[in-house]
């Protein structure tokens, strides 16, 4: 009787264990690191420095940059392929007026307190800033995205004597509002973070 009844006190602190490995205090799942599981609550806390893989929040700038370290791109081809993208564009795209989101302007040695590159830097390569383009090209969820040189539109600007390759995203947007809604969709940055990478825009070749 008595082992009995030790085997049942035993079972019962074990159920009340295994039940209790489900939830914290809040009520809200564990993860197996002991972490409260995210919740559908949008956090608005401002992000005042990002990775390029949080900025555009996927995986595919790390498999960009890994792709380019296999095949061991030197910065001037890096460069060759940004503008084959921009020569591209001067014949297939529109840049009549129409809203666009700006997702980027950088030219080598652009200097980003915002943003850092796949190895921690603020100062961006060639090879870094085409890592972010191909990232920001196959995220199907952005439109068309393409690439212009600074310098074939608009005032044809140029920093530090160098033209800079800006990516655009046509979405089909009505206004610079839409523009603004549709980046707080599409990236998780805020604040001055969301600007710096996400802006709407009306160029004109």
């Amino acid at each position: 009787m008595a082992v009995l009844l030790a085997v049942a006190v035993v079972a019962t602190v074990g159920i009340l264990v295994v039940r209790g490995l489900g939830k914290d205090q809040n009520g809200e799942s564990i993860t197996a690191s002991g972490t409260a599981a995210s919740s559908d609550r949008p956090s608005e806390s401002p992000v005042p420095t990002v990775t390029v893989s949080d900025v555009y929040a996927t995986e595919d700038a790390q498999g960009a940059a890994q792709a380019l370290d296999e095949e061991v791109m030197t910065d001037e081809e890096a460069a060759a392929e940004l503008d084959m993208l921009a020569d591209s564009s001067l014949h297939t795209r529109y840049l009549d007026g129409r809203w666009l989101a700006q997702l980027s302007s950088k030219s080598p040695g652009t200097h980003d307190p915002l943003q850092v590159t796949a190895d921690g830097r603020h100062i961006f390569r060639s090879t870094d800033i085409l890592v972010q383009v191909e990232e920001l090209m196959e995220r199907s969820d952005l439109g068309e995205v393409f690439v212009v040189r600074s310098t074939d539109y608009g005032k044809r600007q140029r920093h530090k004597g160098q033209a800079m390759w800006v990516v655009f995203a046509d979405a089909g947007f009505d206004s610079g509002a839409g523009v603004t809604s549709w980046c707080r969709k599409h990236f998780t940055a805020r604040g001055e973070a969301l600007v710096n990478m996400c802006a709407p825009r009306r160029p004109r070749w």
